[in-house]
């Protein structure tokens, strides 16, 4: 079984730090949530007895993560950072490229001072391919009186918050004020069982 998953790191954000730093391996943290056994296996092939001053592993963590009520950090962080300590992989060797905003207070609180701290990029709007954004297609100038709603939320497959802000929006009577696109399966779990599967625009 391969490892190598390709992350969604964009190519011009990994050049850059390929030519500053020895990328030891470029993870998609979201890959093991479910099994952090093989997140060891797939470390522990590039760890080393001693890292070179510019050794770094390339974190994405570019996703959902899961909060327990009044816990301060992710999941997904706290399983991160414990396997890295229990593997003695240096904390300094790592960059995490993350769409969450704050995550550096996250690993503040799971990390000794001892430990080091990884680096973060979490405000850099080229970070990621921008698959779903559409910020590779062409761009278009559009006069402010062409605009209709006030925002647009688009969202894929069923997931516990996407339902609760679908419901937000549907309960305040506010889908006729933001475009709003949500795929569900079944779709009558948010009030359309006549589209169930199907892309429904409101």
């Amino acid at each position: 079984m391969s490892l190598k998953i390709d992350t969604n790191i964009s190519k011009e954000l990994e050049d850059k730090l390929s030519e500053n730093f020895n990328i030891l391996d470029k993870i998609r943290l979201y890959d093991y949530q479910h099994n952090w056994k093989l997140f060891v296996e797939r470390i522990n092939k590039t760890r080393k007895p001693e890292f070179a001053h510019n050794d770094r592993y390339l974190i994405d963590h570019h996703d959902t993560d899961y909060y327990m009520p009044h816990c301060p950090y992710g999941l997904a962080m706290f399983n991160f950072t414990r396997t890295c300590l229990n593997e003695d992989i240096p904390m300094h060797t790592v960059i995490i490229v993350t769409n969450h905003i704050g995550l550096k207070k996250e690993l503040k609180l799971l990390l000794p001072d001892h430990s080091g701290q990884p680096t973060i990029i979490d405000k850099c709007f080229t970070a990621f391919k921008n698959i779903r954004s559409g910020i590779n297609l062409p761009k278009f100038d559009h006069h402010v009186h062409q605009i209709t709603k006030h925002g647009i939320s688009m969202m894929g497959l069923p997931r516990a918050h996407r339902h609760i802000l679908f419901r937000q929006l549907k309960e305040r009577h506010l889908l006729n004020k933001y475009a709003v696109s949500y795929r569900s399966d079944p779709y009558k779990e948010v009030g359309n069982s006549s589209n169930k599967n199907k892309l429904n625009d409101h």
